[in-house]
């Protein structure tokens, strides 16, 4: 059932691999500058990364997206 969920949000949402990783990464503590230097890109382009995934979700908050994507498996 989660997969289910799971697989439905990603492709609802048009998450790609990249973002991901990046949620992963931020579960994990990274700040943007480590996300940023561990993806070969700039800070900006991880925040801007960020910026469209809380709109993806319709959320307000950095946190708040990645407390979902763990509740619904995507990491």
């Amino acid at each position: 059932m989660m997969k289910r969920l799971r697989d439905e949000v990603i492709a609802a949402s048009g998450l790609t691999d990249r973002d991901i990783r990046l949620m992963k990464m931020s579960d994990k503590g990274f700040p943007s500058s480590t996300i940023a230097e561990l993806e070969g890109s700039s800070q900006r382009s991880v925040d801007q990364a960020f910026t469209r995934l809380i709109s993806k979700f319709g959320m307000h908050r950095r946190k708040a997206v990645i407390d979902y994507a763990r509740q619904i498996g995507l990491i």
